[in-house]
Formats: structure tokens, C-alpha cells, sequence
């Protein structure tokens, strides 16, 4: 799929709204309202037709193109790894600053986005229910649906990865200061490595330089025990997301520390298969990042709820 043709026929809307504002505010043109109104329903009519084309051709590929379906699973994967892995870090980040005055702000802004990382979660749990593992001409429509309406919420969640990046700002800027116990630098140095992932899904050179430049701050040989002081649930969540960067070689400072084979004994959310669903992949982890957001705008144009 192509973002060419949604960005064509989303100009034309804006060309014709515009020619409308400015015909009502600048200018003295006879305006028919009512031919205007028509107008933009056939607009908006051919938009939502031209989604529906492009989610008859991704049902046409997930049954007939391996790579795309390859693709498809590492898009969905990718997906509720990363919605894990950003719940996971919200919850570490409260454990391990919520009584430093100095991150009061950002805390209150994560612990507000609370319930949409929630619920994000829940509706990439229910995609991976109805995925299962295969996908077949009976659960094709419901999977089709599920993934649009998913990616579009996990989009709407990536707008909060400014969180990300605050967290990272002020914990650098209150080490200038006081001396940090090796669990807010864990947490710290996770936020870098969610965000270098970001980075590389949205093709982005430029952060994933700034990125590298911040480093992590946590000396190696302190980092797997700083990992085992938190609950196995943000263990799991952390590592699941340190491998899946692994898979699509980003790097990340979990990777470069613990062992391979520790990595992957941690990481036994992930399916024995992983290897399998990214072999299309490699490094062409845009890609991945492209599928998510084409699927997202198709959700939007077809007026999917983003939330229940």
C-alpha cells in the first residue's frame, strides 16, 4: 500500500475546504451551501471508498504475499511489545522517582495517560487473540478491523513519547546535581532505548544520532541486577522490547549487557517463532513503522472508534 494516493486524495479536500473558507471570508463569490454540501459528502464518500479499496488489496496480500503477511505479524507484534514496554516504564518510572520533587510534572503527565496506555493494551491483547498465530479466510475480515483499529490507537499512544523524552531530560538534569540510584538510571536508559526503537521505526536519523550521543548512564555490570529489582511483569515487558529491537537490529543497552542467551530465556512472552515472523525484516525496520501508520490512517478515514 501507498501513502501517495491517500495524500492525493486528502489534498484535494483540503483544496476544495479551503476554496470554500476563502469564498465565504475573502471573497465575493456566490456560494450554493447546499451544492457545497453535497459536494463534500461526495468527497468524503470517496474517500471512505477508496479505504475500503485499499482494505480489499491488505486482505488480498495477507492471503496471497508471505512477505507482506510476514510483515503484517512483525507490524502487530512490534505493536503490542512496544504498548507492553511503555506501560512497563511508566510504572518503573513512578516506582523509582515518584518521591523526587523533581519529577513531579512529568509523572503527573504520565500517570494521566494512564488509562489510554491501558487500554491500548488491551485492544493489542485482543488483536493477538484474534491473530492466534495464523490467519485464515474465516477470521480475515475480524483481523483486518482489529489491526486497523488497533494500529490507529497505538499511533494516538505514540504521541505521548514526548513522556519519553522529558523523563530522559530530567533525570540527566537532576544527575547534574544529586548522585542516582542505579534503578532511576535503569529506568532512564530504558526510555533511550524505547525512543531509539521510535526512532528507527519512524525513519528518523537525526534522533536516533541525538539518541546514541545520550548513551546509557548505567555502568554494564550493574545493569542485570538493577533489571531483577523490579517485578517480573516490567522484567518480561522491558526485555520482550530489548529483543524485538534486537530482531530488527536496533541497537539498545539491555542487548549490548545481558548475555543472548539470558536475553532469551527472559524473554518467554515472545512466540518460539519470532525469528520466523521478522525474517522479512531485517533491517528494514521503516517498514514496519510504515504498515502501522498507513494502517492507522486507513482506521481513521473509515471512522474507527480509537477506543472502546
Amino acid at each position: 500500500m501507498k501513502k501517495k494516493t491517500i495524500i492525493i486524495i486528502a489534498s484535494i479536500a483540503v483544496v476544495f475546504a479551503l476554496g470554500l473558507l476563502a469564498s465565504i471570508m475573502y471573497l465575493d463569490w456566490p456560494v450554493d451551501r447546499n451544492n457545497s454540501d453535497g459536494d463534500i459528502a461526495k468527497s468524503s464518500h470517496f474517500l471512505r471508498k477508496s479505504a475500503e479499496e485499499k482494505v480489499d488489496n491488505m486482505q488480498e496480500l495477507l492471503q496471497n504475499d508471505e512477505a507482506y503477511r510476514s510483515n503484517f505479524m512483525a507490524a502487530n507484534l512490534v505493536m503490542q511489545t512496544r504498548a507492553a514496554q511503555f506501560s512497563a516504564l511508566v510504572d518503573m518510572s513512578n516506582e523509582v522517582a515518584g518521591d523526587i520533587p523533581e519529577f513531579a510534572d512529568v509523572l503527573g503527565d504520565m500517570n494521566a495517560v494512564r488509562p489510554m496506555v491501558d487500554n491500548v493494551c488491551a485492544l493489542l491483547g485482543d488483536l493477538h487473540n484474534t491473530l492466534d498465530g495464523n490467519i485464515s479466510d474465516e477470521n480475515l475480515q475480524d483481523l483486518t478491523q482489529g489491526s486497523l483499529n488497533a494500529s490507529l490507537a497505538y499511533v494516538k499512544l505514540q504521541e505521548q513519547n514526548s513522556l519519553a523524552d522529558r523523563f530522559i531530560a530530567t533525570t540527566d538534569d537532576y544527575l547534574k546535581k544529586a548522585q542516582g540510584s542505579d534503578r532511576l538510571l535503569f529506568v532512564r536508559d530504558g526510555w533511550v532505548d524505547y525512543q531509539r526503537m521510535t526512532a528507527a521505526l519512524n525513519g528518523d536519523e537525526k534522533s536516533a544520532q541525538e539518541l546514541q550521543e545520550k548513551g546509557a548512564l548505567l555502568p554494564s555490570e550493574n545493569t542485570l541486577a538493577a533489571l531483577k529489582s523490579f517485578d517480573a511483569t516490567c522484567q518480561e515487558a522491558v526485555v520482550n522490547g530489548s529483543r524485538i529491537s534486537n530482531e530488527l537490529t536496533v541497537k539498545n543497552h539491555l542487548a549490548e549487557v545481558i548475555p543472548a542467551d539470558d536475553l532469551l530465556g527472559l524473554a518467554y512472552l515472545l512466540p518460539v517463532a519470532v525469528h520466523s515472523t521478522f525474517r522479512y525484516s531485517g533491517e528494514e525496520c521503516a517498514e514496519v513503522g510504515n504498515l502501522i501508520q498507513e494502517s492507522a490512517e486507513l482506521g481513521e478515514q473509515l471512522h474507527y472508534p480509537v477506543f472502546r
